[in-house]
């Protein structure tokens, strides 16, 4: 990746024509491998390869079809935001700078219910030291400070009560049928930053059979969850994948 970046991104003091014309060139080398040189060889690993990160939404796909799109809803290769009769979290971030900084930032999510009262913190860090962005220098800015837009899809009708950590305005709407609770926040390099939510659920979240859908940020490699309930941990470990986690 580090000589991906040094290619694409690095300052020159001339122009760079066709500066990301080498991602072409490594897929037309993918393609010459599985199809062209050894099929037999490489197709085993291709297509393991290829449903895995369909199913950690490194890849999404999309059809003009309305029948095939379809099909690919119901097998959750879509990327869409999915409906759901219990609770639900998807965390969405968006790097507003320039730098590369989501590659040496990990992002810890502790959700918390008690009975229609809602608490999610999320904690980022980034243990690296900044690179050097200077670009007289021609340095490679890949790690910097993060400025994060973060938002928070919750079930429609949920009720905002605090939003602390954010350092603009919060914002609260509707958009693809969930509340969406928005703020912003910056991770420095060497440090940390966190976010404190807590809401309240609306009534049509049954919360004598309790269920959660977590839905995976797309293009993440992952996520640390823990989930608890009542005071009771239901999940503690890696989200790679979309979950239901559910009271036993």
């Amino acid at each position: 990746i580090y000589t991906l970046f040094d290619l694409v991104d690095r300052p020159v003091g001339y122009f760079k024509e066709n500066r990301k014309g080498i991602l072409g060139d490594l897929m037309y080398k993918l393609f010459y491998n599985a199809i062209g040189f050894s099929p037999s060889k490489y197709w085993g690993t291709l297509m393991q390869t290829m449903f895995k990160n369909l199913d950690e939404k490194h890849i999404l796909v999309y059809f003009k079809d309305t029948e095939t799109q379809k099909s690919l809803e119901q097998l959750n290769f879509s990327g869409r935001i999915r409906e759901y009769k219990g609770d639900y979290l998807s965390i969405i971030n968006v790097n507003f700078a320039g730098a590369k900084s989501n590659m040496f930032i990990s992002e810890n999510i502790d959700s918390k219910t008690n009975g229609s009262s809602r608490e999610v913190t999320i904690n980022f860090k980034n243990p690296y030291p900044a690179s050097d962005c200077n670009l007289e220098r021609g340095g490679l800015c890949l790690n910097a400070i993060l400025r994060n837009w973060i938002r928070l899809y919750v079930p429609q009708g949920s009720k905002l009560v605090s939003f602390n950590g954010s350092s603009k305005k919060v914002q609260s709407y509707d958009e693809l049928g969930k509340t969406v609770f928005e703020g912003f926040l910056e991770v420095p390099t060497q440090g940390q930053a966190m976010v404190t939510i807590k809401y309240t659920l609306p009534a049509n979240v049954d919360i004598n059979n309790y269920s959660l859908l977590v839905q995976k940020q797309a293009g993440v490699e992952e996520q640390k969850l823990k989930v608890s309930f009542d005071n009771r941990t239901l999940f503690d470990g890696m989200l790679r994948i979309d979950k239901v986690i559910e009271v036993n």
